[in-house]
């Protein structure tokens, strides 16, 4: 019971990372500082534990599997995740990475979250829809 009670409060500190992440990246954005992809990268290996140039070499499934298994992910953080990717990726920063990479892996996530997660988001299938039309057309 003690294991269980530990593991669920460390997916609630994760989730409160990424939402304390996003709202960082978000007052950046707000205030018209831009961010480059050494920062981006850091900012994920030092705050996520994820390294972006690794992990966008793996498949769809294998990026689930690290981030559920190794990383402790459930559905709300992959959301949250996702939605700090999105902001990443906008066209408001300095990318060295390509757009399509963490779009890629965006995507990825949404795509694992819509297959199965029990709760429909209108949201999130706007956001796939809007990703997958912008692959068609090479963005």
């Amino acid at each position: 019971m003690e294991t269980r009670d530990f593991l669920e409060k460390q997916i609630d500190q994760l989730g409160q990372m990424l939402t304390a992440l996003f709202n960082k990246v978000l007052k950046r954005t707000e205030q018209g500082i831009s961010i480059k992809d050494d920062e981006i990268i850091q900012t994920f290996q030092d705050e996520l534990l994820i390294d972006l140039t690794k992990v966008s070499e793996l498949n769809q499934d294998e990026l689930i599997y690290f981030l559920i298994n190794k990383r402790g992910y459930n559905f709300e953080n992959l959301e949250k995740l996702a939605k700090v990717i999105s902001l990443f990726s906008s066209k408001k920063y300095e990318p060295l990475l390509t757009d399509n990479t963490l779009r890629s892996l965006e995507l990825s996530i949404l795509d694992y979250l819509t297959a199965n997660d029990k709760n429909f988001s209108l949201e999130r299938q706007l956001r796939v829809d809007y990703l997958k039309k912008s692959n068609i057309d090479g963005l």
